[in-house]
């Protein structure tokens, strides 16, 4: 070992105060050594720390600007600080710091070790298989790098080296049921079942007590899908007298997700608590159930107890957030997940979403907004290396072959967006690929499965296992139908794994991620001011000409009843004696300010009533809160139509009775508005700089039907002044309303057209031949 100077002593005596929280006394060393002047990098690690522990981000950040890996000379130290970087999940620093301890220190086997550990935490199982490795080089008998190592290649599909470490492990190992387990559940996953079933033996022999084996033959049943086995099998072992907190997770999580069983779930928690009582993996689930139930006033009540029973984890919290948010609580959702992001600023399910929720922001401006994306999407991508992928001038292709990722392959708005496109492909140009992350499935499910060239479900595939299967199927273009919406895949897209990824129809703002190539939107609604609110140049999709248009596949409107047929030429209101005016807006879309001018269109138009249908006051209580408020302010009840969810058919059936929409602001809702167009029902949207507001407008100034009639230009304002005086001019005037509704009846009666779907995939060939493809066709 070569020679310490007295600084680097003094160094690792810091250090070794701080491993037993004895972080005063470090402190004191620390500022010693820089009292003398001197700017030893192991001293402002330990004066960040402790800043850290003190709640103080702004002054530990300042610190820890100061320190410099590259600075440390000391490989125990590197270390140590490795050490406690990872503890506090501070993954960035915490690879670069083991890595300069192995520089620094030949045959440091546990710093690669730890290093493999973290990779593993971040689902790098590439990374950390190559850290165990040389690990092991070094210290070959180290059982716990062994059965880690044996646990990465089996994430990684490499069964034979896994069953070839586990045995290596298994005289080193003191808990041999799980080790015996693992090599059962390997020979199970790789179609050698009667080699799983001795094994299994081996441990039902041995260790007939342990709860290992249930919630091993649990875990794989899960994964096979075989909802019935792993029922039966927890309810089993609870008769048996096992008990583990991942068998009652397993369960209540089944009866949740797979029986949408909600309240059998719950029950199955409260018994797992009741003899694991501080187990955060059981309280996640029950506080998830209540997400489900939208039950987010108790969920908000059960949050603050847990907190003060210590109980808590990023997921909690997050749900948490979503719930303040579903309950039009914004600011205070933002300002919890703004916390969040920074106690767990690696953790990529708190960071994307509250990028979901950020654009529902009425306090920050569209240039902190983007800033944030641009910033919390490079964590998204952190370590995620970019695959060995053939590029496009190798490809020989008859048909380009085309991947779309979505949670939402279901009863869901992406698929009434989504589903006319992907009827309408052009089979003899391309090949569509499905990869579906089921965390909910329904009777769409099967029918976007059987209309698919290819379905594969990720469900259970790690990003980097999904990357890999998206690369092997050879995909050429890469959709992403989700952004940062709940349940997204986005991870996956930073290891690029097709040439060409493109985010379109989920959300209407930026990814962030520099592996993102390109937004799909209308020609006709791009603004290039947007330049500058996006990391991903614009695929800019023009209608085609009626000669290439092409039939829609009646599907659509049988599963979804999309168009409205027999749009009245008379408004509601000439029958009715009032006008309907209506806003189909969740809550949390809808800032302050604009709720005080639905109050003050009632006060000037006598003779209208206001209509709310939306998610949120599927919660009685905030239902119950959203009708006083506008009591509060002189509104009566009667002139108040405010409802919960209802069916699709019923609130598409609904928009037909408006006179005139309402669209929210900041976050103006792209759905919505199409919906209203399509049953001839016109609007007004304030739009500004942010993209998340420019939905409405992008539609009128894109829809063929909207661009012929007078008038509609007027309805896309700045401004609430200029909001207000349009709802009341044009709301009230019958004539342009009537000439609204024309156009609308003109284009219901039509034979349904697809002008959109064949230049959607006139893009698709040309991006593809800038990348340097070929196809065989010419346009």
């Amino acid at each position: 070992m070569a020679k310490m100077s007295k600084d680097d002593l003094r160094a690792r005596d810091m250090l070794s105060l701080l491993l037993p929280g004895a972080v005063d006394d470090a402190v004191v060393l620390a500022e010693k050594m820089t009292a003398r002047g001197k700017k030893h990098p192991v001293a402002f690690f330990v004066l960040g720390y402790a800043a850290l522990m003190r709640g103080d981000r702004k002054e530990a950040d300042q610190l820890f600007s100061r320190f410099k890996v590259g600075a440390v000379t000391d490989g125990y130290c590197a270390y140590q600080m490795a050490l406690f970087d990872q503890t506090n999940e501070s993954w960035e620093r915490a690879e670069r710091l083991y890595k300069r301890a192995t520089a620094l220190e030949d045959g440091f086997w546990e710093a690669d070790y730890n290093l493999g550990n973290l990779y593993r935490d971040r689902h790098r199982y590439d990374l950390a298989f190559d850290a165990y490795t040389r690990a092991l080089a070094v210290k070959p008998d180290a059982g716990a790098t062994l059965f880690n190592a044996a646990l990465t290649a089996e994430e990684l599909g490499d069964f034979d080296i896994a069953l070839d470490l586990y045995q290596k492990a298994l005289p080193l190992e003191d808990d041999k049921a799980e080790v015996y387990c693992r090599m059962a559940t390997c020979y199970h996953r790789s179609d050698r079942q009667e080699e799983a079933e001795n094994y299994w033996a081996i441990v039902v022999d041995k260790y007939p007590d342990s709860p290992i084996y249930p919630v091993a033959r649990v875990a794989l049943f899960a994964r096979d899908g075989d909802i019935d086995q792993v029922e039966s099998w927890c309810r089993d072992a609870f008769a048996r007298g096992i008990h583990h907190p991942l068998l009652y997770g397993r369960l209540s999580a089944t009866l949740l997700v797979e029986r949408d069983d909600v309240e059998a779930a719950l029950d199955c928690v409260r018994t797992g608590l009741d003899h694991f009582p501080d187990n955060t993996a059981l309280w996640q689930v029950m506080i998830s159930s209540l997400a489900q139930q939208r039950r987010y006033r108790q969920l908000i009540a059960i949050g603050e107890e847990l907190e003060q029973m210590g109980v808590t984890s990023p997921l909690i919290q997050q749900n948490i957030a979503v719930a303040f948010y579903m309950t039009g609580q914004t600011d205070i959702s933002l300002d919890l997940f703004e916390r969040l992001t920074v106690e767990f600023p690696d953790d990529t399910h708190v960071i994307s979403s509250y990028l979901g929720v950020l654009v529902y922001s009425h306090q920050k401006s569209p240039e902190e907004i983007f800033a944030r994306y641009c910033d919390l999407g490079a964590k998204i991508s952190w370590g995620k290396e970019p695959l060995d992928i053939v590029p496009p001038h190798d490809r020989v292709r008859d048909k380009l072959r085309i991947g779309f990722v979505s949670q939402d392959l279901r009863r869901h708005a992406v698929v009434r967006h989504f589903l006319p496109r992907f009827l309408s492909r052009n089979r003899d140009r391309f090949t569509w690929y499905a990869y579906a992350h089921c965390i909910k499935k329904d009777d769409m499910t099967t029918t976007i499965k059987d209309l698919s060239d290819h379905w594969c479900e990720i469900t259970d595939m790690s990003d980097l296992e999904a990357a890999r299967r998206i690369a092997d199927d050879g995909i050429d273009i890469l959709l992403d139908l989700s952004g940062h919406t709940s349940g997204n895949r986005l991870g996956i897209f930073p290891y690029k794994p097709a040439p060409i990824q493109v985010s379109m129809i989920g959300s209407n703002v930026t990814t962030g991620l520099e592996s993102m190539d390109y937004f799909e939107m209308h020609e006709k609604s791009y603004d290039p001011s947007q330049d500058n609110h996006f990391t991903e140049k614009f695929l800019l999709v023009k209608y085609v000409s009626d000669d290439e248009a092409v039939a829609v596949d009646p599907t659509v409107s049988q599963l979804f009843q999309q168009r409205v047929q027999g749009i009245a030429s008379d408004p509601p209101q000439v029958k009715n004696g009032f006008v309907t005016y209506g806003c189909y807006s969740r809550l949390e879309k809808i800032e302050p300010r604009l709720m005080e001018v639905f109050v003050e269109l009632l006060n000037q138009c006598d003779n209208a009533v206001l209509r709310m249908i939306n998610i949120s006051f599927a919660d009685e209580t905030l239902l119950r809160d959203t009708l006083a408020w506008f009591t509060e302010r002189g509104i009566v009840r009667e002139r108040l139509k405010f409802l919960p969810p209802v069916g699709l058919s019923l609130y598409l059936q609904s928009m037909s009775t408006l006179d005139f929409g309402l669209l929210s602001y900041p976050f103006a809702g792209g759905t919505v508005a199409h919906d209203m167009v399509t049953a001839g029902v016109p609007f007004v949207t304030r739009f500004g700089d942010d993209p998340q507001s420019c939905d409405g407008r992008r539609l009128l100034r894109s829809h063929p039907v909207t661009q012929a009639i007078d008038g509609v230009g007027d309805l896309a304002v700045r401004d609430y002044d200029r909001y207000l005086e349009v709802a009341l001019t044009y709301g009230r005037d019958i004539d342009f309303l009537r000439r609204f509704r024309a156009g609308f009846q003109k284009f219901a009666n039509e034979p349904e057209m697809d002008r959109f779907t064949p230049g959607l995939e006139k893009c698709f060939t040309h991006v593809w031949r800038e990348r340097g493809g070929t196809v065989p066709w010419d346009s």
